[in-house]
C-alpha cells in the first residue's frame, strides 16, 4: 500500500511541475510577444497549445489525480516533441516551412547585424 501511495505522489508530483514548467515558458512566450514586440509564427503558436494543455492538466493534477493523466501527459509531452524538432527544422532550414509561416528570417552573421533586425 505505502508503495503504491509513493507512486501516485511521484506522478501526480511530476505532473504538477512539468504542468508549472510550461505555464512558466507559456508565459515567457506571452512577454516576448506583448512586451518586446516578438511576432510569433504558425508553429509557435501551435506549441503553445501543447503547453496550455500541458498546463492545464498540471493544475488539474493538483487538486484532482488520476492515474490516466500520467500518460496523456506523456502523449502530450511526445507530441509537443516531436513539433519542436519539426520547429526547429524549418528555423534551422533543414526542411521548407509550411505555407502558414510567416516568422522573419534572421540572417544576421554578426551581433550588429543581429540587433539590427531584431
Amino acid at each position: 500500500m505505502q508503495n503504491l501511495l509513493h507512486k501516485v505522489w511521484e506522478q501526480q508530483f511530476f505532473l504538477v511541475t512539468v504542468g508549472f514548467i510550461a505555464a512558466l515558458a507559456l508565459l515567457i512566450a506571452f512577454i516576448a510577444q506583448y512586451g518586446f514586440k516578438v511576432t510569433p509564427c504558425q508553429l509557435c503558436l501551435y506549441e503553445r497549445y501543447i503547453y496550455a494543455s500541458i498546463a492545464a492538466l498540471g493544475l488539474i493534477s493538483l487538486f484532482r489525480y488520476h492515474p490516466i493523466f500520467f500518460y496523456i501527459m506523456i502523449l502530450f509531452i511526445t507530441g509537443g516533441l516531436v513539433l519542436g524538432i519539426y520547429h526547429l527544422g524549418v528555423e534551422s532550414l533543414w526542411w521548407d516551412a509550411p505555407a502558414s509561416c510567416t516568422g522573419a528570417t534572421i540572417s544576421a552573421t554578426n551581433l550588429e547585424d543581429f540587433q539590427a533586425q531584431f
